[in-house]
């Protein structure tokens, strides 16, 4: 539950037939006034508040205070106690360029950018539209690291939930009128943006991109 930055709730976490938990402060980024971007959201007539949907508040972090142990349904206080901090690294990022929309990072940006050239749509133009460019991104993204790290598209285990994530994506697509084999050219923008780091076999996810593309009737 969150009440207000820096408040208090309760937390916990699944482990092996038991729940870990205690309190938990959960930390938001206050864009500020300025921006109006209340003033300019369809809940504009209503308050403000951290858990308010128009963007001003944006929770990046959350900590829980490990305290208790349930077991069979029991409460017991924990021997030793520990913090479990949970945080988003790209909404922290949305927060050092003053702008809620997490898909504008430089993480993103280029992806989104490689999109709007395939699609000729412009991102932030209507709903539909950035939320259709959105999925296309996030599943690239995901799709070009499975697939770098040797799993391939099948009907079973990982390489379901690849197909599947491939899948949404070229429905997006058709949606904005992107043509075939799309998937490959973002693959690449993705290299471009992590390999300094992350190396991705480039070659060998263009080849399974346009496979499954092949096999997806």
């Amino acid at each position: 539950m969150r009440k207000k930055i820096g408040g208090r709730g309760q937390g916990c976490a699944g482990h092996a037939g038991r729940e870990l938990g205690g309190p938990d402060s959960e930390m938001f980024w206050d864009f500020g006034a300025g921006l109006k971007l209340h003033e300019n959201s369809q809940w504009a007539n209503e308050p403000c508040h951290v858990n308010c949907d128009c963007g001003r508040f944006l929770e990046i972090g959350n900590n829980v205070f490990m305290e208790y142990v349930k077991r069979a349904g029991k409460i017991e206080k924990m021997a030793t106690h520990n913090v479990d901090f949970g945080g988003g690294l790209e909404r922290m990022a949305a927060a050092t360029i003053n702008d809620p929309d997490a898909f504008k990072i430089d993480l993103f940006w280029p992806i989104i950018e490689k999109i709007e050239q395939l699609s000729k749509k412009k991102y932030g133009k209507d709903r539909k539209t950035t939320t259709a460019m959105r999925v296309i991104a996030d599943h690239a993204r995901s799709v070009t690291f499975l697939i770098g790290d040797g799993v391939v598209p099948s009907n079973k285990d990982r390489g379901y939930f690849c197909r599947r994530l491939i899948r949404r994506a070229v429905v997006k697509a058709q949606e904005l009128g992107i043509g075939d084999n799309f998937l490959a050219g973002i693959a690449g923008k993705i290299s471009d943006i992590y390999g300094g780091v992350c190396p991705l076999p480039v070659q060998t996810i263009n080849r399974s991109w346009k496979r499954k593309k092949q096999n997806s009737g």
